[in-house]
């Protein structure tokens, strides 16, 4: 009883915990709007780009990003005109990198912004100027000069439950650090939430148990 008590106690502090935090990072800007450049996913990225084959939906010139790094905002009118020249020739894209960790992963994303361009399997990464010539140089032509790389493969699955499970303990970390009064309602919330799931699952053995012959 006490193993499934302290068990369902932690799974609470997790959810609530990263409920918090997330609820927190939402009053950042996201940069949505009226826009010719695709947003990507973690569940959407391979499917929409085929970045591992590249067979076919086209090139896709990606900004990794993060909504509070400065130039990525300074950078975003500029995404958005590249995305509206080049309509139909060259896919231009972003990736909001701290609601989509495993695709930052994938891609070993450090920096904010990094772009890559993604071309019949294989990445090249662009460090010229941030101006809408050179970036759409780089995207019809400039990356020929550059070697590349193959593109990563796609997170393992099981890889992807661990990143989950590690970055809602930190989110909780997070949010003790930030709120010390919130751990105080975390506790009695995730011994309720333990209690309650013990006599639901000891009601469900109950049921369960055989009833001796008379």
């Amino acid at each position: 009883m006490t193993r499934l008590v302290f068990s369902s106690f932690i799974f609470s502090l997790l959810i609530l915990g990263t409920g918090f935090v997330s609820c927190e990072s939402s009053d950042e800007d996201d940069f949505s709007g009226p826009s010719s450049v695709v947003i990507l996913t973690d569940s959407s990225f391979e499917h929409d780009t085929q970045a591992s084959t590249g067979a076919t939906t086209g090139d896709w010139f990606v900004e990794f990003f993060a909504p509070w790094c400065g130039h990525c905002k300074s950078l975003a009118p500029i995404w958005d005109s590249l995305a509206s020249e080049l309509k139909g020739r060259i896919n231009i894209a972003k990736v909001d990198v701290t609601k989509n960790p495993n695709i930052a992963r994938r891609f070993d994303i450090k920096g904010y912004p990094t772009l890559k361009l993604l071309h019949q399997g294989r990445v090249y990464d662009y460090s010229g100027p941030r101006n809408k010539a050179s970036l759409q140089e780089f995207a019809l032509n400039g990356y020929k000069s550059l070697e590349g790389a193959a593109v990563p493969p796609p997170i393992a699955y099981m890889e992807i439950i661990w990143d989950s499970f590690k970055n809602s303990l930190n989110d909780v970390k997070l949010l003790l650090l930030r709120k010390p009064e919130a751990s105080l309602i975390l506790f009695f919330v995730g011994v309720f939430a333990g209690v309650l799931g013990s006599v639901l699952l000891f009601n469900l053995f109950l049921d369960r148990a055989p009833v001796p012959a008379p």
